[in-house]
């Protein structure tokens, strides 16, 4: 009997535990997409300067100069091309990009 009485004392004193977990975070599910979101790994954001030259898939990116928002960037389809007009970018979007390819660094030269 007395272990019966211990046993319904802790799963009471186990339900208001949980009772006040579950107060603090009303929808358990988003807390665990959090939890599992936190746990998986995402690729690494390569920072990017002016006069880098990335390899990505059959093309290369040159970065030619950063502003505080925004960069100036070519995307050549072969390392010798020629007239390719310059683009301007959000450096948040080029680094996602370059990341989401798994871009390679290829030479680093200042601006």
């Amino acid at each position: 009997m007395i272990g019966v009485e211990l046993e319904g004392a802790q799963s009471r004193e186990t339900s208001t535990v949980a009772s006040r977990f579950f107060k603090l975070i009303p929808d358990f599910r988003v807390f665990m997409w959090h939890c599992g979101r936190m746990l998986t790994k995402t690729p690494a954001i390569p920072a990017i300067e002016g006069g880098q030259i990335w390899e990505v898939e059959n093309s290369q990116i040159h970065i030619l100069s950063l502003g505080k928002r925004l960069a100036h960037f070519k995307r050549l389809k072969t390392a010798k091309q020629k007239g390719v007009s310059i683009q301007l970018g959000q450096i948040v979007a080029i680094q996602e990009f370059l990341a989401s390819k798994g871009a390679k660094l290829i030479s680093s030269r200042p601006a």
